[in-house]
């Protein structure tokens, strides 16, 4: 039938919330996504797993001799299945001699939060598997530091006696795109970001009873198995040109959107940098001391920052 604790984010075509990481992909899912803005084209597949795949088939991360855990990157957003990061890994490993199977764990919008439980949520793996954090220390740091994102309530880890405890995730539509959680309130108000809407007092009774979850979203269950054809999603149909026309003018009446992205550069938010570096890196450390008890080796590659890349 689906997942009773699982429906669709708003104004997305492959993700759907979840009760432990805020989103994931939409499990038996095939679509084409076509953006005509961003001169793109792909297909993705993905499986009853909920992992993208690609041209090494259906993988068990149990089976697995390499994982990479990411967002976008990782995922391989707007790349067809063969230029993904994990299949260009697999063909490297192949060549020299070292066949693996390559894992692809990427899921859009991810912060090192969600790296971390989308680990643990892999369950036991086998000795000597090498987990490939793939990130761009900026844009997941400041991922790691909202309660909202991407259209959707997303886990907040909290320290305590140096353990993670993450926040319960409301499976609601916050109303907002994005907002900082309760440590970094203050850039809320700085950039004058909206409030998340809180649940209604039936959306609250739907997360005690599976059976009222299911009369509210019927619709949104995710189905139970990949379609026989491909679904076609246009997501843009105006040109290059006039989609960067937009942004710039998107950016020139409301500066503090691209500014909301580069915060940790801002001297006024030293405070709330500093307080972001911590839980970035004791997640990190938790995650390493995850694998280390099963006899697995994190590795950890840093991409160039997108935002400059953007700006």
């Amino acid at each position: 039938m689906g997942d009773l604790k699982s429906y669709q984010v708003p104004y997305n075509t492959y993700l759907v919330h979840d009760s432990t990481l805020g989103w994931k992909l939409v499990p038996n899912t095939w679509l084409r996504i076509v953006s005509k803005a961003k001169g793109f084209e792909f297909e993705c597949k993905i499986n009853s797993l909920g992992f993208r795949e690609d041209n090494q088939g259906m993988l068990k991360p149990q089976d697995c001799d390499v994982i990479l855990i990411g967002d976008s990157n990782v995922f391989g957003y707007g790349l067809t299945a063969r230029e993904t990061l994990s299949s260009q890994l697999s063909d490297m490993l192949m060549v020299e001699g070292r066949p693996a199977k390559v894992l692809n764990v990427g899921v859009p919008g991810y912060g090192y939060d969600q790296f971390y439980l989308s680990l643990v949520e892999l369950g036991p793996l086998k000795e000597k598997t090498q987990v490939i954090v793939v990130t761009q220390p900026r844009n997941d740091g400041i991922n790691t530091c909202n309660d909202v994102d991407y259209n959707a309530y997303k886990p907040v880890a909290q320290i305590q006696s140096d353990a993670a405890v993450f926040s319960k995730v409301l499976l609601v539509n916050p109303a907002c795109e994005s907002h900082f959680s309760a440590r970094f309130h203050r850039m809320n108000q700085a950039f004058r970001l909206k409030s998340p809407k809180r649940p209604s007092w039936l959306h609250r009774l739907s997360l005690k009873s599976h059976l009222v979850f299911l009369l509210i979203n019927a619709r949104h269950l995710t189905p139970a198995k990949i379609p026989n054809q491909v679904k076609e999603v246009i997501w843009n149909q105006t040109t290059p040109e006039a989609y960067a026309t937009s942004r710039l003018e998107q950016v020139r009446k409301n500066p503090q959107s691209l500014a909301v992205r580069v915060w940790p550069e801002i001297r006024q938010f030293d405070d709330e940098r500093r307080r972001m570096i911590e839980r970035v890196g004791f997640l990190l450390s938790r995650m390493d001391q995850h694998l280390k008890a099963m006899r697995c080796q994190i590795l950890i590659v840093l991409l160039p920052d997108p935002a400059r890349l953007q700006a």
